[in-house]
């Protein structure tokens, strides 16, 4: 009894090493790549709808999201927290108890989909399999549906604005964070746009027809900055030339407005 309950001391000690402090460095910079990924995730999943060709960045950003949010889940036992009363819990076995309890069912649903997501992906690099890929993309956008992980990212931008020693830095991190936040509006605004535009192919009564606006016809750099010029205006920034030309579109730029 006494060697089996001094080697689970010893197992213990030594994971006890490996975990965070919720205000060290090491944390806040794991929460700063955390906070990076997601909103290159909300970026590029919703480009989808330009339907444009696989590249070398989108290629490295699924590679590093698969390491990444693997590593995340082994992590996420051996990250301290705050408890009610104010105090910092580092203890390892009460941080996997609670890791078990809140956010691990969550995160092991979306790491499946990620995996699932990444090797179709590499199956379709061989195979082709375009509405496998296109599908995956659509379905890890679970993870900005998980309460967890938006409570991350609000916990990180409170944590940078708390950093800032001066009244103003701290005004500059909040009205960086506002203006972050309308970007990616409008962005989303933007993709949706394009996807309304593209529903039914076989309609000539589209805004990209009647515009030229067609994949194959201009550049995807094109393409985009017109559906962001419409966000953009459909929230009372400038104008655009670009109006509805069917009933779907029409109520989509209601809903908008």
């Amino acid at each position: 009894t006494f060697k089996k309950s001094g080697s689970q001391v010893l197992q213990s000690v030594s994971l006890q090493s490996f975990v965070m402090s919720p205000s060290s460095i090491l944390s806040l910079a794991w929460c700063l790549v955390e906070g990076f990924l997601l909103l290159l995730d909300l970026v590029t999943i919703p480009l989808v709808v330009f339907e444009e060709g696989e590249t070398m960045f989108n290629a490295a950003l699924k590679v590093l999201g698969f390491v990444f949010w693997t590593c995340d889940l082994v992590l996420g036992f051996f990250k301290g927290f705050i408890k009610r009363n104010g105090e910092v819990e580092t203890n390892v076995r009460k941080t996997a108890k609670a890791y078990l309890r809140s956010g691990f069912p969550a995160d092991l649903a979306l790491l499946l989909i990620e995996w699932w997501a990444f090797s179709m992906w590499v199956l379709r690099a061989s195979f082709g399999w375009e509405q496998f890929g296109k599908l995956l993309r659509v379905l890890r956008y679970g993870r900005y549906v998980n309460v967890e992980n938006l409570t991350k990212l609000n916990r990180l931008t409170r944590r940078l604005r708390g950093r800032g020693r001066t009244q103003e830095a701290t005004a500059i991190c909040r009205i960086c964070s506002h203006l972050v936040g309308i970007l990616m509006l409008c962005h989303l605004f933007a993709c949706a746009w394009c996807g309304v535009g593209n529903i039914n192919v076989h309609n000539p009564h589209r805004w990209p027809v009647e515009y030229k606006a067609e994949k194959g016809m201009q550049s995807f750099g094109f393409r985009y900055m017109l559906c962001l010029q419409w966000a953009l205006s459909q929230l009372g920034f400038g104008s655009t030339f670009i109006h509805p030309q069917n009933g779907m579109e029409s109520a989509f730029a209601v809903l908008v407005a």
